[in-house]
């Protein structure tokens, strides 16, 4: 019980002795200051545990066993072996590796272009219907559902306005957006057809798994182009989109 005779310190001069005391425990204060974080401070709390949680681990206890040559127990021994072995400098790095690794595995969530365009040999078309005409990587058409296929590439979708396969020796890439339509040379007089170039809504599209550029989209819903445009050649509208076609004698 205090005596009511002797003076009793100020509100200041009692948060300087906390203060004081903080600083002579610093430990102390650590743990105060941890157990009450701020809204603001979280992601340093939670920076924190982790960090503890490490340093606590079997990792560490085993590495300072064979630096110390006893076992320990002790947790401050335990963060201060941590530290002092760059445990906390090295967190920083294997945090953003996580991160790295968590990136590449999360699949990236692609959203469907505002403009989805449609090549074909087909012209005047009023309403694209999804068709099995053209199935991607030799699926069974029996099985496969009828879609309509398009991409944001308006070259990249010139290029699939015809019927051909890569097992004929045609090979589509797209380079930094710049699309390379390599044709065999016995088979050029393949693009010499007209062909019409559809703009669609792309707002019920979705990008088609498993095609390696990222430029291929589908829907199962009917869609009425916007707009169309007409080519004298499948070179001529590739071209006119910026692409390149490449004929080449394979070996």
């Amino acid at each position: 019980m205090s005596n009511p005779d002797q003076p009793q310190p100020s509100p200041e001069e009692l948060g300087q002795d906390a203060q004081q005391k903080n600083v002579e425990n610093p430990a102390e204060a650590q743990s105060q200051s941890a157990e009450k974080p701020s809204a603001t401070s979280q992601e340093i709390y939670d920076g924190y545990l982790r960090q503890r949680e490490e340093a606590l681990g079997s990792d560490n206890r085993y590495f300072a066993k064979q630096h110390f040559g006893y076992e320990v127990t002790d947790e401050e021994e335990l963060m201060m072996y941590y530290i002092a072995n760059g445990g906390a400098t090295g967190f920083r790095e294997r945090k953003e590796a996580r991160e790295r690794e968590h990136k590449q595995e999360a699949p990236e969530q692609v959203v469907a272009p505002k403009t989805v365009y449609h090549g074909s040999v087909t012209s005047g078309i009023e309403e694209l219907e999804p068709r099995r005409r053209s199935i991607p990587g030799g699926a069974d058409p029996e099985t496969h559902p009828a879609l309509i296929y398009g991409s944001d590439n308006p070259a990249f979708a010139a290029a699939h306005s015809f019927l051909w396969g890569t097992d004929e020796g045609f090979d589509l890439s797209v380079e930094n957006g710049a699309v390379l339509f390599r044709v065999p040379e016995d088979l050029r007089d393949r693009l010499l057809v007209p062909v019409h170039l559809y703009t669609l809504d792309g707002k019920n599209f979705k990008l088609t798994p498993g095609e390696g550029t990222g430029h291929t989209f589908h829907t199962d819903q009917p869609v009425k182009p916007s707009l169309a445009e007409s080519f004298a050649s499948v070179t001529e509208a590739i071209e006119h989109f910026g692409g390149r076609v490449e004929f080449y004698t394979p070996e």
